[in-house]
């Protein structure tokens, strides 16, 4: 298994949103794709709102460092 760390940022309008960690536990040479990421983060109930998944604009994966110094 191979942990990765992403930062999820949700765009509820001009002036609002937020964004959110996400560590993932997968398979090593698992390919990984946004939706899967917004999937797991659903799923995990990550998310301040049901229905915030489908706004999400942008997954970028970080480094754990990356990921400790955000979150």
């Amino acid at each position: 298994m191979k942990t990765l760390y992403f930062d999820l940022h949700v765009f509820i309008n001009r002036k609002s949103g937020y964004s959110l960690g996400v560590i993932m536990e997968v398979p090593i040479g698992t390919d990984i794709q946004d939706n899967d990421v917004i999937e797991f983060a659903e799923k995990s109930n990550l998310f301040t709102e049901k229905g915030d998944g489908e706004m999400v604009d942008t997954v970028d994966e970080v480094t754990e460092i990356e990921y400790n110094n955000i979150y």
